[in-house]
C-alpha cells in the first residue's frame, strides 16, 4: 500500500468520525450531556404568565419544586398551542430559581406582526433555565430582556422564514449561557444586544441570514457553533471585547466536510478521490 492511499484512508476515517459526532448532536466535549432527566407525562396547558415569585403555582404549570437553587420551580412537559397574537410562556419580575423543560409550543396561525409574539418571553427576572423545549412557527423563539443568571440549553426553534424570525434574542442581560440549541429558518439564529458576560457555544443554526449577532456586548465567549446554509455566520460591532473561537461551517453538502491530507474538503470530493486512487491501483489484465 502506498503512503498516499494510506493517508487518504486515514483521512476518510477521521472524516467519518467527525460526521458521526455531528449527527449525534451531543455538542462539544466542554458541554457534555447532563444525566438522564425523567420528565413527567405531557399534558395540554393554556398560555402561562407569571409576574411574581408567588405566581409559581400548579395552575401556572409548575409540576414540582420550591424555588431554591437546589430545588427550582419546574415547569415541565407541557404542550401549549396558541394563536398568532399570544405569547405561550411569559415570566417577568421574579428572582426565585426556576426551570422550563420539555415544553412544546406550536402556533396554529401565523403571527400577525414581525417580532411579536415570542414563544417564551422572560423580562426582568433572574435564576432561570430553559432546556429541551421546542418552539415552532413563531417570530421570536426565546426572548430575554433585563435577565441575569440565565441558562438556555438543548432547545429547538423553528422560525417563520429566513427573513422574518429570530431564534434566540437577548437584550440588557448578564451572566447567561446559550449552549447546544438549534435554530432554523430564522433571520437571526442568536441575536444579543447590550449584554455582558456569557457564552454562545455548540449551537446549530441553519437556513438563516445571520447566524450569531452581537451588538454592544462585552465578555462573551463564542465558539464550536455549526452553521448550515447561513449567509453570514457572525456579526459583532465590539469584536475586541469578546472572545471568538473556531466554529464549523457546512454549506452546500448534505454529507458535510472531511479532513483530507490536512485540508477540509466536502465529503463527496474525498469519496471521489478515494475511488479514483483505488481504480488507479487496480492491476491491469494481460
Amino acid at each position: 500500500m502506498s503512503a498516499g492511499v494510506g493517508v487518504t484512508r486515514l483521512s476518510l476515517l477521521v472524516g467519518a468520525i467527525l460526521l458521526s459526532a455531528l449527527a449525534s448532536g451531543t455538542g462539544s466535549s466542554a458541554n457534555p450531556l447532563p444525566p438522564m432527566i425523567h420528565y413527567p407525562a405531557f399534558i395540554d396547558h393554556e398560555p402561562i404568565e407569571i409576574g411574581s415569585d408567588e405566581d409559581f403555582t400548579e395552575e401556572n404549570g409548575v409540576r414540582s419544586g420550591s424555588g431554591t437553587l437546589g430545588d427550582p420551580y419546574r415547569i415541565e412537559s407541557l404542550v401549549i398551542v396558541v394563536d398568532g397574537i399570544t405569547t405561550a410562556v411569559r415570566i417577568h419580575d421574579t428572582s426565585a430559581y426556576f426551570s422550563v423543560g420539555n415544553v412544546k409550543i406550536q402556533y396554529d396561525t401565523q403571527p400577525l406582526y414581525h417580532g411579536y409574539p415570542s414563544g417564551m418571553e422572560f423580562d426582568d427576572c433572574s435564576n432561570g433555565s430553559v432546556f429541551d423545549c421546542v418552539v415552532n412557527g413563531v417570530s421570536f423563539g426565546l426572548s430575554l430582556d433585563g435577565c441575569s443568571n440565565f441558562r438556555l440549553r438543548y432547545n429547538s426553534i423553528q422560525g417563520l422564514s429566513a427573513d422574518e424570525s429570530t431564534g434566540i434574542f437577548a437584550a440588557s442581560c448578564n451572566d447567561m449561557s446559550i449552549l447546544d440549541n438549534e435554530a432554523k429558518d430564522c433571520s437571526y439564529g442568536v441575536r444579543i444586544w447590550s449584554s455582558t458576560d456569557g457564552a454562545v457555544e455548540a449551537n446549530t443554526i441553519s437556513n438563516s441570514y445571520i447566524g450569531i449577532s452581537l451588538t454592544d456586548c462585552r465578555g462573551f465567549q463564542i465558539g464550536s457553533n455549526t452553521f448550515y446554509a447561513t449567509t453570514h455566520y457572525y456579526s459583532d460591532d465590539s469584536w475586541e471585547d469578546n472572545t471568538w473561537l473556531a466554529s464549523k461551517s457546512i454549506t452546500g453538502s448534505e454529507l458535510g466536510l472531511v479532513l483530507l491530507l490536512g485540508i477540509v474538503v466536502p465529503a463527496e470530493t474525498a469519496i471521489l478521490l478515494f475511488v479514483f486512487l483505488k481504480l488507479r491501483r487496480r492491476p491491469r489484465e494481460g
